[in-house]
């Protein structure tokens, strides 16, 4: 990544539109950003990260809060960065989440973040994301890095410069597979670690399988479920010979059974046939009384012909006399009704004149209608005329209310402008009061955060000392105290061989055959795990107090930075030191709820005089409103005057009982009915008297032909009866009851036909079977039925017993084979499982860190590309350290259960050995993080895929060298030009504005920062 142009907006110290053009180093490759502190410097590697990733270089500040403070409410807060990437070239725009002026009305309004990113080289120019997390995603994964990489190995800022140096090994591993693409290595991990765990699953899985099938057969091994299977296969053949022996003993017994069967069915079948014989016999006498009855029935139903022509001739003339008497009766009432008709005639034809005035009543008010309709005309008239005069009033009445009203909004409007214009001219002098408070209150603000800093990290710094006093002391008792050992125990061993030495034999120490003086234990000998105990002990205390001393190092430092701070702070505050915060910012809030107000008038002073003018426009078109309602409201009360004098004219034309229109309705109504009435009555007695004349004369026509046909019907009756005696006595009746008693229905004499012929063939039927049975049985005797069933139900029984005990041994045999089969499947896949299981189980425990050095295959090539990685810082090193120090990489963990293979030491060629790489000083981690910064740049674009770091950028640290260490210092970084490697540092050492020609400028006013690059 090579930046071409950085643009801040209200952005830090930058009040305004800030434009950086790289393109303005001419060529140049390395140039220094310098400037007074509090200028910006680091605001510039700010803008650059914030730009990518929406943060802060610096973990101590956030996007949301670098807004500048000189900046115009109105003015957006907003970065736009333009880089390049091999040869593609894109632009970010990126704005935080803010407040900003309302488009209309007084207040704020909070602005979303966004941001965009562009191909610019693209044709057309490309939009490749939108929105602040996509845009952020879409940069790391062009970059290649996240945020917190970014910070370690491209732009280092201040106070995280040594991050890459000390990380723990678990911070170095992700800073090195995002860089170096690792990612396969890790999958290959976790390829092999699923395999075996899907192996070791599969063969768990056949095991549990295996053990179930044992389970289920209720046996611990597979030996007894072969030999259990062999006795029920002998079991099932000793069955089955068994089972052949009682089928043919239940045949035998089911054949003589059958027989004795066959014989006892024909003496059942013999003695049914006689007793149904005896029975038929039994009924014999009743059949002939029925056949009897029979024949007398069949002569009483040739008479039944004469029987119903004389019942018909008897119920015709008791039809006929009945019709007679009701003609009687209705003849009566027909004259009696034909009476009351002529009275009722001539009662109608008597109210002739009553007929006459009702007319006349109806043709009077027919005319009072035409006379009622005139009056109404009136009425309306007048309703309309008032109507019109009540709406000319109202209309008149809100014209002067609207007048009145509008009379008074000038007037309240004419002040509404008057003070807005007072308070808008208050803007400027609030504007100036307002931005000198929030300058002093920020500057007396972070002088209060330096001070708390400086006092926090003074204890910090106190502790720290404390503490590495009492680990010194410790660890010098506790390398005497292991000296005093080791002596002791030396001496002891000599004590231990002197009491072993014979005159005359060779000493297995010098081989001298004399022993003067053998040496002997002053004291009690130590034993030799009391040593080891207390050399561990003490290498312990050892690395307690190294990391002691770098830590007191680092508060040390941290100390006089802050120091520096704040004096520089103190002495730019001057008496403000002295001063209050918390009346600054009563101070501030008062002005800013001042200046908002005076803003708002200002902007709504416009639209309150345009209001004014429209209050004034709407005043005059009312008055003239008002002067038309007073014309209109006297031209209807005249109107109103002459609908009266119209309506009291022709009210007096019209009775006041008929002035309304119902009742005027109602009575001609009544009349008209009145005399429809009276007409309707006369024609309907009229009518009355002719229907009934002729229904009178009806009736008695229709009782003569009744009493004519009564007369021939009793003749008829009389000849008929005697014609029934006659035969009555020709068919042998003695009299009319006898006949009665031998008639029968129909369907009796049909019925008792049918039941004396099945008699008479039945019985026959009966006395031919009796034959025939008598002759089956002859020579045969009763078998004994009990006895023969009970030997064929025992011998089934026993077969039944056989077939079951056989099917469960057969079942229990299939189970069992079925088992066994089972087992050897599962056997020979467990094997195979095994087998692959030894070879990838093991491939997976490595790969995944599961030996002595906890490292896993990924981690094992991010440990060779570290190797590279301190070989590549090592030439830089070297040079800066003027040959002492050497970056290399240590396989001891911080922890037994962490991981290895990343730790990084320093060794020192003064001393001949290594130690951590936080005991080194201030000046010493710098050179030693710039080394490794620039290796792992150099190492990571000589990989094929790797990322591009065409550009490194350094806050600070070089007033920790001396002179001849920043000699070596600048040449490294002037030696990275040869690879066409972008260098930027930010620094206050003097020497380095004199030594690089090119250089970004910042300089500070009253009003915000401004920044220039001056080259030569």
């Amino acid at each position: 990544m090579r930046p071409l142009a950085l643009i801040m907006q209200a952005f830090g110290p930058y009040a305004d539109s800030q434009t950086i053009d790289f393109a303005d180093l001419k060529g140049r490759s390395f140039f220094l950003i310098h400037g007074p502190t509090g200028a910006g410097k680091t605001t510039i590697l700010d803008g650059i990260c914030f730009a990518l990733y929406g943060t802060a270089s610096g973990s101590q500040r956030e996007g949301k809060s670098l807004r500048s403070d000189y900046a115009l409410p109105e003015l957006v807060t907003e970065v736009s960065f333009s880089f390049a990437l091999g040869e593609n070239r894109y632009r970010i725009r990126r704005h935080p989440e803010q407040l900003r002026p309302k488009k209309r009305g007084d207040g704020t309004t909070r602005m979303d973040a966004g941001a965009e990113l562009w191909q610019e080289n693209a044709e057309p120019e490309c939009l490749l994301a939108a929105g602040w997390s996509d845009v952020t995603q879409k940069v790391e994964d062009l970059l290649g890095f996240k945020s917190s990489q970014f910070r370690q190995v491209v732009l280092l800022p201040q106070g995280e410069f040594r991050k890459l140096l000390t990380a723990n090994s678990a911070e170095r591993q992700e800073i090195l597979q995002t860089l170096f693409k690792t990612d396969l290595y890790r999958a290959i991990e976790e390829k092999l670690k699923q395999k075996a765990q899907e192996i070791k699953k599969q063969f768990d899985r056949q095991d549990a399988e295996w053990r179930w099938i044992l389970q289920e057969a209720g046996l611990n091994d597979r030996e007894a479920l072969t030999d259990r299977l062999a006795a029920h296969r002998e079991e099932l053949a000793v069955i089955n010979v068994a089972g052949e022996a009682a089928a043919g003993l239940v045949r035998q017994t089911q054949e003589r059974l059958t027989a004795a069967q066959l014989v006892a069915q024909k003496f059942a079948e013999q003695e049914a046939v006689d007793r149904k014989k005896v029975e038929l016999a039994a009924k014999v006498p009743v059949v002939e009384e029925k056949r009897q009855e029979l024949a007398q029935a069949q002569k009483a139903a040739e008479l039944l012909d004469a029987e119903a022509a004389l019942r018909q001739g008897s119920e015709d003339c008791l039809a006929l006399q009945t019709a007679q008497k009701q003609q009687e009766q209705a003849l009566t009432a027909v004259r009696q009704e034909y009476r009351r008709a002529e009275l009722a005639l001539a009662a109608e034809e008597g109210r002739e004149q009553e007929r006459s005035q009702a007319a006349q009543q109806v043709l009077l008010l027919q005319q009072m209608e035409e006379k009622l309709n005139g009056l109404n005309e009136a009425r309306q008239l007048m309703t309309q005329r008032q109507q019109a005069e009540q709406k000319a009033t109202a209309w008149r009445e809100a014209c002067q209310s609207q007048a009145t009203a509008l009379t008074g909004l000038v007037e309240e409007q004419q002040a509404v402008c008057q003070e807005k214009a007072a308070l808008a001219a208050q803007t400027a002098g609030l504007e100036a009061a307002l931005r000198e408070v929030k300058y002093l209150l920020d500057r007396r603000l972070a002088w209060d955060e330096i001070r708390l800093a400086a006092a926090q990290a003074k204890q910090r710094q106190v502790a720290t000392e404390h503490g590495a006093v009492r680990l010194a002391e410790s660890y010098e008792a506790a390398k005497s105290l292991l000296a005093e050992l080791q002596e002791n125990w030396i001496n002891g061993q000599a004590a231990l061989l002197a009491a072993k030495l014979e005159q005359g034999s060779p000493c297995p120490v010098c081989g001298s055959c004399r022993h003067p003086r053998p040496a002997v234990a002053a004291q009690t000998i130590p034993d030799e795990t009391v040593v080891k105990r207390q050399q561990m002990a003490a290498n312990a205390l050892e690395k307690e107090l190294t990391a002691a001393r770098e830590a007191l190092a680092a508060c040390q430092a941290e100390c006089r930075s802050l120091a520096e701070r704040q004096q520089e702070a103190g002495t730019q505050l001057g008496d403000l030191v002295e001063a209050d915060p918390d009346k600054l910012k009563v101070r501030q809030r008062d002005l800013q709820r001042q200046y908002e107000e005076t803003l708002a008038a200002g902007r709504r002073l416009p639209v309150e005089r345009q209001e004014l003018e429209q209050r004034e426009t709407a005043r005059g078109k009312a008055a003239e409103a008002l002067e038309a309602a007073e014309a209109a409201w006297r031209q209807a009360g005249q109107a109103l005057q002459a609908a009266g004098a119209i309506l009291q004219e022709r009210e007096a034309a019209v009775p006041a009982a008929y002035r309304a229109d119902e009742a005027l309705q109602t009575a001609r109504l009544t009349a008209e009915r009145t005399a429809r009435a009276l007409s309707e009555r006369l024609q309907q007695a009229q009518q009355d008297k002719a229907r009934l004349a002729a229904a009178l004369a009806k009736a008695e026509t229709s009782l003569a032909y009744v009493q004519d046909s009564l007369s021939q019907a009793e003749t008829r009756l009389a000849t008929g009866q005697a014609a029934f005696d006659e035969r009555l006595r020709q068919a042998g009746f003695t009299s009319s009851e006898v006949y009665r008693q031998a008639k029968k229905p129909s369907e009796y004499l049909t019925k008792l036909q049918q039941r004396l012929e099945a008699f008479d063939k039945e019985y026959l039927i009966a006395c031919e079977r009796a034959e025939q049975t008598a002759a089956a049985v002859a020579g045969l005797t009763v078998p004994a039925l009990e006895v023969l069933a009970g030997e064929a139900a025992a011998a089934q029984a026993a077969q039944q017993e056989l077939l079951a005990k056989r099917t469960t041994v057969a079942l229990q045999t299939e189970r069992e084979e079925r088992w066994l089969q089972e087992l050897t499947k599962r056997e020979t896949d467990m094997a195979e499982l095994n087998a692959s299981y030894g070879l990838i189980g093991r491939l997976a425990e490595v790969a995944n860190g599961n030996n002595d050095y906890k490292l896993t295959f990924q981690r094992f090539v991010l440990g060779a590309l570290l190797d590279d990685v301190a070989e590549a810082a090592n030439e830089r090193l070297k040079m800066m350290s003027r040959g002492r120090y050497l970056l290399q990489r240590t396989m001891e963990r911080a922890r037994k259960n962490a991981a290895g293979g990343l730790e990084l030491e320093v060794f020192d060629n003064h001393t001949g050995h290594a130690r951590p790489v936080g005991t080194l000083s201030g000046g010493e981690t710098f050179l030693a993080s710039l080394s490794l910064a620039l290796g792992l740049a150099d190492v990571v674009q000589s990989y094929a895929g790797g990322v591009r770091l065409d550009t490194i950028l350094v806050d600070e640290g070089f007033g920790t060298l001396d002179p001849e260490t920043l000699d070596f210092a600048i040449k490294a970084l002037l030696d990275l030009q040869q690879g066409g490697r972008l260098v930027g540092i930010i620094s206050h050492v003097p020497e380095l504005k004199e030594r690089i020609d090119a250089r970004l400028e910042i300089s500070r006013a009253a009003r915000g920062s401004r920044a220039e690059f001056n080259i030569g």
